[in-house]
C-alpha cells in the first residue's frame, strides 16, 4: 500500500508542475502578444493572440479567464485591422479576403459589432475592386459586377445599368457613321440588345433614348415608341425635347396610329427649332389630308 500512495503522490505532483507549466506558457505567450501589439505588428500580434488563446483552454488559474477575455477582445479587432490596412492601402481584393475571415472570427467570438463592420467592409472592398477593374479590363469588371449583384450589391447593378448605357452610346456612334446598310442595321442589333440589357439592371433616360434610337433603326417601331415615351418621361426638360418628339411622331407614323402622329407634329410646329418646324408642317398638311 505504501508504494501505491508514493506512486499517486509522485503522479500528483507531476500534474501540479505541468499546471503550473501550462499557467506559465500561458502568460509567457500573453505577454508576448501584448508586446507585438504595442510594436504595432499587428500580423504578429494576431497570430500571438490566437495562440495564447488557445495554450489558455482548460488551464484553470486565477488570472486565465482574464486573459481569454482579451483575447477574444483583440483577436476580431485585429483580423478586422489588418483588412482596414489593406482598404486604406488599395488592395481592394486583399481586403476582402481579409474583411470575411475577420467577421469568421467575430462570429466565433460572439462580437456581432465587428462581424457587421467586417462584413460591411468585404462588401465595399468587393465593389471597389470591381470598379478599379474597369480602366484595364472592362469585360472583368463587368463580369465581377454582375456576381455582386447577384449577390445583391446595389451599387453593382447601378454600375452595370450605368457601363452598359455608356457601351451601348458608343456603339450607337459606331453604327451611325457606318453607310452600308446592311451592316448598319446588324451594328444598331447589337446597339438595342446591349442598352436593353443596360435597362435591365437600372433604368435611365440615356439608356431608353439609345434603346428607343436603335429600335427605329432595325424597324421594332413599338419598343421605339416605348423608349422615346420612356426617355421625355424621365426627362421631361431634356434639351432635345423637339428632336425626340419629332422622331416619336415618326414612330407612330409609322404604326399608323396618324391621329398621335398629328398631335406630336403640332407640338413640333409650335417649337422654335426652324427646320424641325418646316419638316413637321409639312407632315401635318400630309396627315390631314
Amino acid at each position: 500500500m505504501k508504494k501505491l500512495v508514493l506512486i499517486l503522490a509522485a503522479a500528483l505532483t507531476s500534474a501540479a508542475m505541468a499546471f503550473a507549466q501550462d499557467y506559465n506558457e500561458v502568460v509567457d505567450s500573453y505577454n508576448k502578444a501584448a508586446e507585438t501589439l504595442e510594436s504595432g505588428d499587428l500580423e504578429a500580434a494576431l497570430a500571438c493572440f490566437q495562440e495564447t488563446y488557445k495554450l489558455a483552454q482548460g488551464v484553470e488559474e486565477e488570472g486565465v479567464d482574464e486573459i481569454l477575455g482579451v483575447c477574444k477582445t483583440q483577436i476580431p479587432v485585429l483580423a478586422y485591422n489588418l483588412a482596414i490596412r489593406e482598404y486604406n492601402g488599395g488592395d481592394f481584393k486583399a481586403c476582402a479576403e481579409k474583411a470575411l475571415a475577420a467577421a469568421e472570427l467575430a462570429a466565433q467570438f460572439e462580437n456581432a459589432e465587428k462581424e457587421a463592420e467586417a462584413i460591411t467592409l468585404a462588401a465595399d472592398a468587393k465593389y471597389y475592386f470591381a470598379k478599379g477593374l474597369e480602366d484595364t479590363d472592362l469585360e472583368a469588371a463587368k463580369a465581377e459586377l454582375k456576381v455582386l449583384h447577384e449577390a445583391g450589391e446595389a451599387r453593382a447593378t447601378g454600375r452595370l445599368g450605368y457601363l452598359l448605357s455608356k457601351e451601348a452610346t458608343e456603339l450607337q456612334k459606331e453604327a451611325t457613321a457606318l453607310t452600308d446598310a446592311a451592316a448598319k442595321k446588324e451594328a444598331f442589333k447589337k446597339v438595342y440588345e446591349v442598352a436593353k440589357e443596360a435597362i435591365g439592371y437600372e433604368d435611365s433616360a440615356a439608356a431608353e433614348k439609345t434603346l428607343a434610337t436603335a429600335a427605329r433603326n432595325i424597324d421594332k417601331w413599338d419598343e421605339a415608341i416605348a423608349g422615346y415615351e420612356k426617355y421625355l418621361e424621365l426627362k421631361p426638360d431634356a434639351k432635345d425635347l423637339l428632336s425626340i418628339t419629332n422622331n416619336l411622331a415618326m414612330c407612330y407614323e409609322k404604326v399608323n396610329n396618324k391621329a398621335k402622329a398629328l398631335e406630336l407634329y403640332k407640338v413640333v410646329a409650335a417649337g422654335d427649332n426652324e427646320k424641325l418646324k418646316a419638316s413637321a408642317l409639312k407632315k401635318i398638311e400630309k396627315l390631314t389630308k
